[in-house]
């Protein structure tokens, strides 16, 4: 009979979804003020509230509390004096709610650190590793430079090449659409790069990178190519802190790895990802996207100014919590 209370026991119906959301839900989800559906029913709306603490180097740390409403809600039946459980949210897609509702906040951070990186994410270890198609098309089309259509539908390229078509760096050739050539636009890369001494290689490492950051999205979700994902997450985990935190500062290797951890569902042995996640951070060292000093990580000065702009954004439905003696 826990599904059914009567309302002598607890005086309104917020308090009767509260005594559900504590059991069921967790601490931090608040019920709101209740509303009639037109089928009768009463729906409750609910609250998360969600802090997020940043700690520099010298422990100095702020705190941010959001208030996230409408990230799900109850239905309960009123009938003859009783409060009656009908439906709530479930525990896991309310978590799924509240993290999008971050990723939401940070969409044009991302957006902004993708760009950053274009030049360099093509020369990142599993960047080269999961999307080794799209290289080996590149430097096809430049060596060849005739790549058949047929051949790409045979080893499940084809996907690549169209990345590589939409970008235009390469189109089906007007006299024999069975074959793929370069356009004007990745020969000109071509040159310029062996005007420098650079290696075809280096050419596809270069557009690799953009394809990757214009079609992050796309690659994520319909190549379902997820590892790559990791130097993104991790860049934007330090600039979301330091942005909070209004300032560039550094944060410790372990903070940002139990932020990274809770992304995407991570779930790899303590020591192994503790181990992959300094070489990552190391990875994005070398491409200028972080700093490294010891344990700490930093952001790149400049880069970061460009992003307080979207200070605000971040911060929107927070508050600053004031500061505790001893905290």
């Amino acid at each position: 009979m826990d599904n059914v209370i009567n309302i002598t026991e607890l005086q309104n119906i917020e308090a009767v979804a509260m005594k559900y959301i504590v059991k069921n839900l967790g601490f931090n989800i608040r019920p709101c003020k209740a509303v009639l559906t037109e089928e009768g029913m009463l729906k409750i709306p609910l609250q998360a509230i969600v802090p997020r603490r940043v700690t520099k180097r010298d422990a100095e740390t702020k705190v941010f509390v959001y208030r996230l409403d409408d990230v799900g809600h109850l239905i309960y039946k009123e009938t003859d004096s009783k409060f009656e459980f009908v439906s709530s949210i479930s525990a896991r897609n309310l978590e799924g709610e509240i993290t999008q509702r971050f990723t939401n906040l940070t969409e044009n951070i991302e957006k902004e650190i993708l760009k950053e990186g274009r030049m360099n994410w093509g020369k990142l270890t599993w960047i080269r590793t999961f999307l080794r198609p799209l290289y080996s098309i590149i430097i096809e089309l430049v060596t060849s430079p005739k790549v058949s259509v047929d051949s790409l539908d045979e080893i499940g390229k084809w996907g690549y090449a169209r990345l590589l078509i939409n970008e235009g760096y390469a189109k089906l050739d007007k006299y024999n659409p069975k074959q793929l050539i370069p356009t004007n636009k990745l020969e000109m890369i071509a040159e310029s790069n062996y005007r420098e001494n650079r290696v075809v290689h280096d050419v596809a490492e270069e557009i690799v990178g953009i394809v990757f950051s214009n079609n992050y999205t796309e690659i994520k979700k319909e190549f379902r190519i997820n590892s790559p994902t990791a130097y993104v997450d991790t860049t934007k985990i330090y600039y979301i802190d330091a942005l909070r935190y209004g300032e560039n500062i550094p944060i410790h290797e372990d903070n940002l790895l139990y932020e990274y951890l809770k992304i995407g569902d991570r779930v790899l042995r303590p020591e192994i990802t503790k181990r992959q996640f300094k070489t990552l951070l190391c990875e994005l060292e070398a491409v200028n996207l972080l700093e490294q000093r010891g344990d700490y990580i930093s952001g790149k000065p400049t880069f970061f100014n460009n992003l307080l702009a979207y200070r605000n954004e971040i911060l929107e439905g927070s508050i600053e919590a004031p500061k505790v003696a001893g905290i």
